[in-house]
């Protein structure tokens, strides 16, 4: 931890910061000893607590359901609604236990497919640079470690500063053991543009509430305030921009793909090119949603921000 930080926090704050994280490590720790073939179960406890009994979120869920998929039932809804909770409690816990891998476990538990020229587009971005596209879909966090080791040299991300500097300090070295570099969302596009120029690999999910900030794109046949941070280092770099998503398919095993956004523009960041952008990766998106919908975080205010055309144009 850096000295500056720790000459602001209180002693009692640095005491609380500091339970705080050995709590979480001990909670790491009793999931890495949990066998594998409990995790599962453990995953639908979790989200029954939270989903059935504390409703946490519930009704924001099934709300974006309600208008992602109007043409189902509400027991539909509910069904899909619960099984996401089981898929992120999956994805808390199976972060966990990625701690204690190695980077051969991970080989052996990783999956990715080859059938559409995925590897052939990882080497690409290798090689000259490129934007991957994501968002809280599949297995995001196992996807960003098998790819930053396994198949590029390094991947740069964007993480939020945590309110706890020992956990904040912790999750970045964690991910750093998988070639991850992680800056922070404050002057991130400075320092995502500066890895482009050296011909790196950028890594960004771009699927939450965008507010002010953000472009309007439909999403599920609505319009969504969409963060542009994609569309833009793309645009003003030139690099590629592909998407790329990492599903569960069994216990511990994943299929990844990589697929380019289809764009047809200039490559010149204006408004209406970055909207343009967003809205070709935004519909990628949606597409591999509707694959694996109990596999999405539904549980994210998507469309927070209020669409108003005239403000817009």
């Amino acid at each position: 931890m850096e000295k500056r930080t720790e000459k602001k926090m209180s002693a009692f704050k640095k005491f609380r910061y500091y339970l705080e994280y050995m709590i979480f490590r001990g909670i790491e720790t009793m999931i890495i000893l949990i066998p594998r073939f409990l995790i599962r179960p453990f995953a639908k406890f979790i989200a029954f607590l939270i989903y059935r009994v504390l409703k946490f979120r519930r009704s924001v869920t099934l709300s974006n359901l309600a208008i992602a998929f109007p043409e189902k039932t509400e027991a539909e809804r509910d069904k899909i609604g619960f099984g996401s909770y089981v898929h992120f409690s999956l994805l808390i816990l199976e972060f966990m236990k990625l701690s204690g891998w190695k980077p051969e476990d991970l080989e052996k538990k990783f999956t990715i497919d080859v059938t559409d020229g995925t590897i052939e587009r990882f080497e690409s971005a290798t090689e000259s640079g490129a934007v991957l596209v994501s968002g809280h879909l599949g297995n995001w966090e196992m996807a960003a470690a098998a790819v930053g080791s396994q198949y590029l040299d390094s991947i740069t991300g964007i993480i939020k500063r945590q309110h706890n500097p020992y956990i904040d300090h912790y999750l970045i070295d964690s991910r750093n053991r998988w070639s991850i570099r992680l800056v922070y969302s404050r002057g991130a596009i400075k320092s995502c543009l500066e890895a482009l120029s050296r011909n790196q690999v950028v890594g960004l999910l771009c699927d939450q509430d965008g507010g002010k900030k953000g472009t309007f794109v439909p999403f599920f046949g609505k319009m969504s305030a969409t963060p542009i941070g994609a569309a833009l280092l793309s645009l003003k770099t030139g690099a590629p921009l592909s998407f790329f998503v990492c599903f569960r398919t069994g216990n511990f095993e994943y299929q990844a793909f990589l697929v380019p956004v289809p764009y047809d523009g200039e490559y010149d960041p204006t408004p209406e090119n970055i909207q343009k952008l967003t809205t070709d990766f935004t519909a990628v998106l949606e597409k591999y949603i509707r694959k694996h919908p109990d596999q999405y975080l539904w549980m994210h205010k998507r469309w927070k921000t209020p669409y108003n055309p005239a403000e817009v144009s």
